[in-house]
C-alpha cells in the first residue's frame, strides 16, 4: 500500500443512471486496497434522468464523495475544472461515469507518482469501440502531434497529475479536449510525462454523447483554441518519456 498518496478523482455524470453506481463502488473497492485517501467528486451535468438524485444517495453512503450539480449540461471540461477547484487531496486525476474504464487501469500508475511527473494512459491495439470511432480518435491524435511537434499515442485517456499543477495551469476548455490542452501545456513546460498501456472496459451506461452536434460544434471551438494559444505552440517541446505495460 502506498500510504503517502492522497487523490483525488472528478466523475464527470451526464444521464449516467445505470453505471455511475458501478463506476463509484469499483473506484472505492480497488483504490482504497493501494492508497492512503481517496475523494469521489461527482459532477452531475445536468443531467435530465436520476443520476442527481443517485450522486447524493452516493454521497450519504461514503463520506469519502462530494456532489456537484450544474443547472444545464455544459461539458466534461467544465466538470472537471469544478472539480479541481474543490480537490482536497495532492494528486487528481477523472474517471467515466459510464465505467468504460476499469479502476484497476490506476494501479500500475501510482509509482511514477511525483511532483514533477504526469501519468497518462493510452488504449492503443486494446481498443474495442467501434472503427468510427477509433479513426476519429487516430487522426485527432496524429493532428495534434504533428501540430505541436509531439509523440503521444492518445491524448483522451485517464490522466493523474499534482493538483497544485492543474490549478497554475489554468485551463479552458469546456469539453473533452481539456485533455490535450493540459497534457500540451506540461510537455512544453518541461514535466516528465510518462505513458502507460491500458485496455479499455466498454461502456457501461448511456451511449456516448461525443458525436453529437452540439458536442462535435463545442469540441472543434476548443481545438481552434488551443491551436491559436502562443503560449502553448510556441514553448520549447520535450520529449515524452512512455512507458508501456
Amino acid at each position: 500500500m502506498l500510504k503517502d498518496l492522497s487523490i483525488s478523482i472528478c466523475v464527470p455524470a451526464f444521464n449516467e443512471e445505470i453505471a455511475l453506481r458501478g463506476a463509484v463502488e469499483d473506484l472505492q473497492k480497488t483504490l482504497f486496497a493501494h492508497i492512503r485517501d481517496i475523494e469521489i467528486i461527482i459532477v452531475d451535468d445536468g443531467s435530465t434522468d436520476s443520476t442527481p438524485q443517485l450522486a447524493e444517495e452516493l454521497a450519504k453512503e461514503y463520506s469519502n464523495i462530494k456532489v456537484m450539480h450544474h443547472k444545464k449540461n455544459i461539458g466534461v471540461g467544465v466538470c472537471y475544472r469544478d472539480a479541481v477547484a474543490v480537490a482536497s487531496c495532492d494528486y487528481i486525476t477523472w474517471f467515466p461515469a459510464d465505467h468504460e474504464n476499469p479502476a484497476e487501469q490506476f494501479i500500475p500508475s501510482l509509482p511514477y507518482l511525483k511532483k514533477d511527473s504526469i501519468v497518462t494512459f493510452h488504449h492503443r491495439g486494446r481498443d474495442n469501440r467501434f472503427l468510427l470511432r477509433r479513426l476519429v480518435s487516430r487522426i485527432y491524435t496524429k493532428f495534434i502531434n504533428i501540430y505541436f511537434n509531439l509523440d503521444l499515442k492518445y491524448y483522451n485517456d485517464l490522466t493523474i497529475m499534482p493538483t497544485s499543477l492543474v490549478r497554475s495551469l489554468t485551463p479552458v476548455s469546456g469539453t473533452s479536449v481539456i485533455w490535450a490542452e493540459i497534457l500540451i501545456r506540461v510537455i512544453k513546460h518541461g514535466y516528465k510525462l510518462i505513458e502507460l498501456s491500458a485496455p479499455l472496459k466498454g461502456r457501461q451506461g448511456s451511449r456516448s454523447k461525443t458525436f453529437t452536434c452540439l458536442s462535435i460544434i463545442k469540441i472543434m471551438k476548443d481545438i481552434f483554441y488551443i491551436l491559436l494559444k502562443r503560449d502553448i505552440r510556441d514553448a520549447q517541446s520535450y520529449k515524452t518519456q512512455i512507458i508501456t505495460r
